[in-house]
């Protein structure tokens, strides 16, 4: 008979060379844990090791042996036992392993963990007793679908009104101190931006060039005081270029409430451009970006140290030569072998000329660009670390790339940027726009320090 000093407590799922019960061979263990399963009473054991069994066993392993119900019982529990453990071992390695997720909705926004901080060294003169900075910049850019362009598919499910106030709720929330805004009308700017809730917001707008379309730039009343406006006229494209628009303000922080200290000190000016270049050619995108990039240089003040914000939708990726002129020494390595003088000299019809490198260059020494969201993935999508945005920021149902920027002058330190949603919430829609998101391209959201 076999008691319990007689087998090992040595159990594993799998089947092993040797057998874990000490004097029974390995085809007699195989036989009782896999009648563990089909035996729930003391009678199906007896039932299942009837004399034919027993004597075939006998035969293959030359040993003399009786297992009586209770000795396979207590063989059963002691499995059952391992088992047990084995599972919760493995549950809790499973939670352990388990990613947290933040579901990134509106009401959530709020909450810890949804916005990646930037390491930027401690600085007395700037943080409080808080640890907040004082002079903090709030600026979000988002194109907001104009209804001409929403699908029949989407009209069904999503109005413009239920559109309209989801971004409105969503720009209350975060409450930038400037925002911009693409692809609206003024239908929305009458009915939905000039109203009450929006009264803390100066709001202007700027008429595109191709469309009816128009660019909205929005800045807390309160914070700064308007120096200038420009909306640029683009005709120099043709007429069938596409819609593109341009404007710009140029905004001073207001310092009537800070200390006396602060009056005595330089004023602050930002220089925000609100922007959307055509999707049909990047040859009229770079002359676009010339033309911010001339304006920049032809107001740039050294005493002024203005700070430049330049965010909106590029219609471009990050791996485009539209992008790479931002970073101008990157453009530089990876281009410099079509773009030399002979070569332009040859080729009239490039798409980038010798002014524009230079322009580009000049531009690249004094203000040093940067995008807020160029290292959002910890991975390089493409070669160079400045190509590590976002897999994508618009997606339709033949469109998923990464085309809204937010870039900034070097004299602005970014403090934070605002998380994206998970790629598995967005796929699971068959395309842009939906009931939870409002437009076919994500917001961006960033926080400098002045």
């Amino acid at each position: 008979m076999l008691n319990k000093e007689n087998y090992s407590q040595n159990f594993c799922k799998k089947i092993v060379k040797r057998s874990p019960l000490k004097n029974i061979s390995l085809n007699i263990f195989n036989f009782i844990y896999s009648s563990k399963k089909k035996a729930q009473s003391n009678k199906k054991c007896h039932l299942l090791l009837t004399s034919t069994k027993k004597e075939k066993l006998k035969t293959e392993n030359n040993l003399d042996f009786e297992l009586s119900n209770k000795d396979l019982q207590e063989i059963f529990e002691e499995l059952n036992k391992k088992e047990n453990e084995n599972n919760k071992i493995e549950k809790s390695e499973l939670l352990t392993k388990k990613r947290k997720r933040n579901f990134i909705t509106i009401e959530s926004l709020n909450k810890k963990n949804n916005y990646i901080k930037y390491k930027i060294k401690k600085n007395p003169k700037i943080t409080t007793l808080n640890n907040e900075p004082k002079n903090k910049l709030k600026v979000l850019t988002y194109n907001i679908l104009n209804p001409s362009c929403m699908k029949k598919e989407a009209e069904k499910d999503l109005s413009t009104e239920e559109r309209m106030n989801k971004i409105k709720k969503d720009i209350l929330y975060l409450t930038p101190d400037i925002f911009c805004l693409q692809e609206a009308d003024l239908y929305i700017y009458k009915n939905y931006l000039l109203k009450e809730d929006m009264n803390k917001y100066e709001i202007l707008y700027g008429i595109n060039c191709g469309s009816s379309f128009i660019n909205i730039i929005g800045f807390k009343k309160q914070k700064f005081l308007l120096k200038s406006f420009k909306n640029f006229s683009l005709l120099n494209l043709g007429k069938y270029a596409g819609n593109r628009g341009i404007m710009n303000i140029n905004l001073e922080l207001n310092q009537k409430n800070n200390n006396n200290e602060q009056k005595n000190k330089p004023k602050k000016i930002i220089s925000v451009y609100n922007v959307h270049f055509p999707w049909k050619y990047e040859s009229d995108r770079i002359i676009l970006l010339r033309t911010i990039f001339n304006h920049i240089k032809e107001n740039y003040n050294r005493e002024e140290n203005k700070k430049i914000l330049i965010m909106g939708d590029f219609n471009s990726e990050p791996s485009s030569k539209l992008i790479k002129l931002f970073y101008y020494k990157k453009f530089l390595k990876e281009e410099s072998k079509n773009y030399n003088k002979e070569n332009i000299e040859k080729d009239k019809t490039s798409k980038i000329d010798l002014n524009t490198l230079y322009l580009c260059e000049d531009i690249y020494n004094k203000f040093h660009f940067n995008s807020a969201y160029q290292f959002y993935l910890k991975e390089k999508i493409i070669n160079g670390d400045f190509m590590r945005h976002p897999a994508y920021t618009s997606r339709t149902k033949y469109f998923k790339k990464t085309i809204d920027y937010i870039f900034f002058s070097n004299n602005l330190k970014i403090r934070k940027i605002i998380k994206l949603p998970y790629y598995y919430e967005v796929n699971k829609e068959k395309f842009l726009p939906s009931k939870d998101f409002p437009s076919d391209h994500i917001r961006l959201f960033a926080e400098f320090i002045l």
